[in-house]
């Protein structure tokens, strides 16, 4: 990655925005006001310093020998990466993923709220938001998909989740697809219904339920 290829990824998160506050040569970008990564981007070796949960912070720096403390910044909130081809493109623009996530105060309120109860809390954020980065640029999804955590929410609350009766088969032979779970909402095959299907969720109930069980690990 060049230096006009991170420009242009910082710039692509929604409501980015770019500004020299500190230097003519220095770019800082921000959303919704808040600073979420700055980068001298002439600079020899390229480098790009983010915002990060300070946990996760920690845990790359152990990992990746290219992400250091931040330089000249909150050693604690903010790394600093050195652009040297040792990580991955698609590795940096999952960073800048979760750094927009640290900065950005206009996020919706089960996201704010959830980062608010505990370390842990944060960190699941941060993952999620990683998740869901790499599901948007691989199959263009707007959101990704959460099957184990609301199948576990049905077991605890029922009524969260609004369930049909439907045939459900892999199809194997290639009749209408080849190695996919049909779901068989309308009657097309014939087949009887074997299953309930999940066609409904209560949102709020579900992200609380969520938060609520994060916050048991402190």
């Amino acid at each position: 990655m060049d230096q006009h290829e991170l420009k242009s990824r910082c710039l692509a998160l929604p409501g980015a925005s770019e500004e020299f506050p500190f230097a003519d040569e220095v770019s800082v970008f921000k959303v919704g006001g808040k600073m979420f990564a700055l980068s001298q981007l002439d600079g020899e070796p390229l480098q790009l310093s983010v915002k990060c949960d300070p946990e996760l912070a920690a845990q790359l720096r152990s990992a990746y020998p290219a992400i250091a403390p931040g330089y000249h910044l909150n050693k604690r909130h903010w790394n600093t990466i050195t652009l040297d081809g040792s990580l991955a493109d698609e590795m940096v623009i999952d960073l800048l993923g979760i750094t927009t996530v640290a900065g950005n105060q206009t996020l919706p309120k089960t996201t704010l709220n959830a980062r608010r109860v505990c370390t842990a809390a944060g960190i699941c954020v941060e993952l999620l938001t990683f998740f869901a980065g790499r599901y948007r640029r691989v199959f263009g999804f707007d959101a990704p998909p959460l099957h184990d955590p609301v199948a576990v929410a049905r077991v605890i609350d029922p009524a969260m989740v609004t369930t049909v009766e439907a045939n459900v088969a892999v199809e194997l032979a290639g009749t209408h697809t080849r190695g996919a779970t049909v779901v068989d909402l309308h009657g097309v095959t014939g087949r009887q219904p074997n299953a309930r299907v999940a066609v409904g969720l209560d949102a709020d109930r579900f992200w609380d339920l969520i938060v609520a069980a994060v916050a048991t690990l402190g």
